[in-house]
């Protein structure tokens, strides 16, 4: 019973920490509930057992009942321990991944006012040059007042100067 209080308390832990890392709370509470209680079930009902048969009296029967639970609540907290060090190492890796996409497709990014041609641009995405940000995508461009339509993911058309924005092709 006691196991069990510390899995949901563990369960929530992870899910926490899932969700400052913006992944699964689900997925992690789940990961967290295996990584305890298989190693508590395997340990308290095939090992332990075997290892006290025979030592257990009457008079002792409450000291191995407690070392059993203490056993079982350290081996359940080491396998938390090395499911946690995995999930972040994963985590880790994952941004380290995003962060190098990122800096290549800002690498990419091109100013619209540079293109010879700035026509072949629309529904490429485009960027606001001053701030970074995702604008929406290229639906037209007015050469004559220097002006492009950028349709916004909301669907809202906003006008920009061909200036101001970055543009990477899809």
């Amino acid at each position: 019973m006691f196991e069990i209080i510390i899995m949901l308390m563990v369960m929530g832990w992870f899910a926490k920490q899932a969700n400052t890392f913006r992944k699964s709370g689900i997925l992690w509470a789940i990961i967290a509930a295996i990584s305890f209680y298989v190693p508590v079930l395997i340990f308290g009902r095939l090992i332990y057992p075997s290892l006290i048969e025979g030592n257990v009296t009457y008079s002792n029967r409450t000291f191995y009942m407690v070392l059993g639970t203490l056993s079982n609540i350290a081996i359940g907290i080491l396998f938390i321990l090395l499911a946690r060090a995995k999930l972040l190492k994963n985590v880790k890796k994952w941004e380290e991944e995003q962060d190098k996409l990122l800096e290549l497709e800002i690498s990419k990014r091109v100013p619209l006012i540079d293109l010879e041609d700035p026509q072949v641009s629309v529904g490429y995405k485009a960027y606001d040059r001053n701030t970074d940000n995702y604008l929406g995508k290229v639906i037209s461009i007015s050469l004559d007042d220097k002006k492009c339509k950028i349709k916004t993911d909301f669907g809202k058309e906003i006008q920009r100067s061909i200036q101001d924005v970055l543009v990477l092709k899809d």
